[in-house]
């Protein structure tokens, strides 16, 4: 199909998802609804129109502080959590409409890399079945022994030896678990991986090889990231473009270089000025 390939692999529009706000907790504040009855509703708005685009074979880094709803919004765009309104396309398929065979068949085409690498992986299975489960769902391999060769070679890829197959995750480190959930990740080649905080939990010395991994990865499969994270210095080094999230809206998109060198928004610069200027000439090198 030449329509889908022509333009953005990613289109979010005015996307929001209101969540019900606990007793004593969210913003403060008892927002109204919106859905025209004008009935006052204790809501949290985690993601409060939102738009952006994310084109094939590139990295959008998303930047903001905890609970500014980056994560949320990574988990409603993946049909984690069911959107309040607005609209998410994917290679041309309208996201929040799929349903059944559609839905599945779509969630092979994205997949996420979670910030905890050890509490992502069930402790009670092996590697193999970790990695492999998803092949078995989605019949993409015919047997045991071809799930295990696809395991294997999927491991080997990320820079673990064959025989962590058959170990658990409390057996490895934690950048071997996190290059274990990119092996999940990649298991069923998809075209879009969202990263949310990838190597946050890692040592600086880790996240320079995960990192780099990524981008090898990304290189050879044209794949295409959303990278969720708080270390500006690794988006950077990291992102085509950077989107700054601030209270559940995004308040300034840019190509990197140019957010970076030339902020628009107060908040941004709020950001960029809490980084000392050593930390950018210490960053991860890509």
């Amino acid at each position: 199909m030449s329509g889908p390939a022509d333009g953005p692999l990613l289109s979010v529009k005015d996307l929001r998802t209101y969540l019900p706000a606990r007793h004593g907790a969210g913003r403060g504040k008892s927002s109204r609804d919106r859905n025209g009855s004008g009935d006052a509703a204790d809501v949290i708005r985690a993601v409060d129109g939102v738009s952006f685009t994310l084109d094939r074979g590139q990295t959008l880094g998303l930047v903001g502080e905890s609970g500014c709803g980056k994560t949320t919004l990574a988990r409603t765009i993946l049909r984690l959590i069911p959107a309040t309104s607005g609209q998410v396309h994917f290679d041309g398929r309208d996201v929040l409409a799929l349903r059944g065979a559609a839905l599945r068949a779509m969630r092979r085409d994205m997949q996420i890399i979670f910030q905890d690498p050890l509490g992502s992986l069930n402790p009670r299975l092996r590697v193999e079945s970790i990695v492999g489960e998803a092949l078995t769902v989605h019949g993409l391999v015919r047997s045991a022994a071809e799930r295990r060769e696809r395991v294997a070679e999927l491991l080997r890829r990320v820079g673990l030896s064959p025989d962590a197959l058959w170990r658990y995750p409390h057996e490895f480190s934690g950048g071997q678990r996190q290059r274990i959930g990119i092996a999940r990740a990649l298991a069923l080649r998809p075209k879009l991986i969202i990263c949310d905080e990838p190597v946050s939990a890692l040592d600086v010395s880790i996240q320079s090889q995960i990192l780099n991994l990524l981008n090898e990865l990304q290189a050879e499969f044209g794949l295409s990231y959303l990278l969720i994270a708080h270390n500006l210095a690794v988006v950077r080094h990291a992102s085509d473009r950077v989107a700054v999230m601030y209270k559940g809206r995004i308040v300034e998109l840019a190509p990197t270089d140019e957010l970076f060198d030339n902020p628009q928004h107060p908040y941004t610069r709020t950001l960029l000025a809490a980084v000392p200027r050593e930390a950018w000439g210490s960053a991860v090198q890509m």
